[in-house]
């Protein structure tokens, strides 16, 4: 049962010590330790290590749009694009033989 989860898109081990704070159940995070990992499974929280790219590219969209509002509420002009063809470096690949 979660009741608590903490999320950290990007590395996380360095938040572990606040996660523990928090009682949290889960940890979703885009990088772990393996020795923040060990203490995790000690303490019975669960990971979930779902890698950068996965738990940062959501917030691209985002901060772009909010770049865009602020820039023109300031009368700014500024362009503010957010480059979609980036692959996940994680990925099945197969290579032609």
């Amino acid at each position: 049962l979660v009741r608590i989860a903490a999320l950290c898109g990007g590395a996380g081990s360095s938040l572990w010590p606040e996660v523990l704070a928090a009682g949290a159940d889960l940890f979703v995070t885009g990088e772990i330790k393996h020795s923040v990992a060990r203490e995790a499974e000690a303490a019975g929280v669960a990971l979930v290590d779902a890698g950068h790219f996965r738990t940062e590219r959501p917030v691209v969209r985002v901060v772009r749009d909010f770049l865009r509002r602020r820039a023109g509420a300031l009368g700014w002009e500024v362009v503010v694009e957010a480059f979609e063809d980036e692959p996940d470096p994680f990925r099945l690949w197969t290579s032609a033989r």
